[in-house]
């Protein structure tokens, strides 16, 4: 993707607010090979934040993509437009499958990014569920930031969510600060996502920032840099 197409992105004419949607929840899944340990734990929890936003009553619609690559991006939408009143379980979804090849990241950015003005929601949080770093993207690391950039100038949240990964480090490089990711162990990734469902939930009804205060990720069991290594 060229710079000039990232321009084209941010000065297309937005759609006439009567016809956009009021709500979109966006879940882009790291599904390259290393995530296949981690599959049931990852689908559970993005069914948890499924069920809260069904109990909390909130209207929105979930798109939900998983991406890995090697010669090229494999980018596949597993859920699109499903409100939460009709959601299945994706953890029993036989179709549902992680873990095979590596994690052009910036290119799904990209990706979700392009579905994502096709629709221009009013409203939107996007969740970025990783295990590992970017290692197979022709988007560059600026081009990827340049369009997440872009979705928070909408108001839309971004929060990266690492699965026995602290990601800190690449949730900075593409333009987000520390209240905007967490790196858990994969065994407190439900409870990630239900904290995240009750942010969700404010951020649809008052307009409040998705932010995590430091208090909240040790809560959750957020892993401290000094312990990426361990």
């Amino acid at each position: 993707m060229t710079d000039q197409n990232l321009t084209n992105l941010a000065t297309q004419q937005v759609l006439d607010p009567t016809q956009r949607p009021a709500q979109e929840d966006f879940i882009l899944i790291d599904g390259s090979t290393s995530m296949s340990s981690k599959r049931n734990e990852t689908l559970d929890a993005v069914d948890n934040f499924a069920a809260q936003l069904r109990s909390e009553a909130i209207n929105s619609k979930l798109t939900v993509a998983a991406f890995s690559g090697g010669s090229g991006l494999d980018y596949r939408v597993l859920r699109l437009q499903t409100t939460p009143e009709s959601w299945s379980d994706m953890r029993y979804d036989s179709e549902v499958e992680l873990g095979s090849g590596m994690t052009p990241l910036y290119d799904a950015i990209n990706a979700m990014c392009r579905d994502l003005r096709q629709r221009m929601p009013l409203k939107c949080s996007i969740l970025i569920i990783t295990d590992g770093d970017e290692n197979a993207s022709h988007t560059t690391a600026e081009q990827a930031r340049a369009l997440l950039d872009w979705c928070r100038a909408q108001g839309w949240q971004v929060t990266f969510l690492g699965a026995d990964f602290e990601n800190s480090r690449q949730a900075k490089l593409l333009g987000a600060d520390a209240s905007n990711s967490v790196g858990v162990n994969i065994k407190r990734l439900i409870d990630a996502t239900s904290l995240l469902a009750e942010k969700r939930a404010n951020y649809s009804r008052y307009g409040t920032d998705m932010n995590l205060t430091a208090d909240e990720k040790n809560e959750i069991g957020g892993l401290l840099p000094d312990h990426s290594a361990k």
